[in-house]
């Protein structure tokens, strides 16, 4: 039953967005249309990359998970835990990929700056490898810096963005 709820909202996520946009598009200025559009299509494509990196990771992770014990643990996993957690996973993975346009956007409110961002570069290395360790399930490095490396480098392409894009 939830394999079909979330194939089935994958699916029909088009007709939603399109719904969606129709309900909200009265509302909004023609300045602030041409900024939803090219942001709704980042924000999707950031999201799938990270499900599609999310999707190599899982393996590693699942990987270094069962094999922990090497013969005095044995893994018994259930198909609704392992789907459960996959769902999780990966849905984690693409939340963490939207980083970049939420600090896109505090950038383009005054918030931050590109000098401000570069300036702080050792904070958010900390904190993008706190958080891809809180993501991750297992402790192995390759999941945690096929979490990290990603997003720090999202990090210096947002930065270069808000410097060219909106000149801050």
């Amino acid at each position: 039953m939830r394999i079909s709820f979330f194939t089935g909202a994958v699916l029909a996520s088009p007709i939603i967005i399109y719904e969606i946009w129709r309900f909200i598009s009265p509302a909004l200025t023609h300045q602030e249309k041409r900024y939803v559009i090219p942001a709704s299509a980042v924000l999707a494509a950031l999201f799938l990359g990270g499900i599609l990196l999310g999707y190599v990771a899982i393996e590693r992770g699942l990987d270094f998970l069962v094999n922990f014990g090497e013969g005095r643990l044995f893994p018994v996993i259930g198909v609704d835990n392992y789907l459960r957690f996959a769902v999780r996973f990966l849905f984690a993975f693409g939340v963490a990929f939207e980083f970049p346009v939420f600090l896109f956007m505090a950038a383009a409110l005054g918030a931050v700056t590109s000098k401000k961002l570069r300036a702080n570069r050792r904070w958010a290395v900390l904190i993008i490898l706190v958080s891809a360790a809180l993501i991750t399930p297992s402790g192995d490095p390759l999941t945690l810096m096929l979490m990290s490396v990603p997003l720090y480098l999202l990090y210096e392409a947002t930065i270069l963005a808000i410097r060219f894009i909106l000149h801050k």
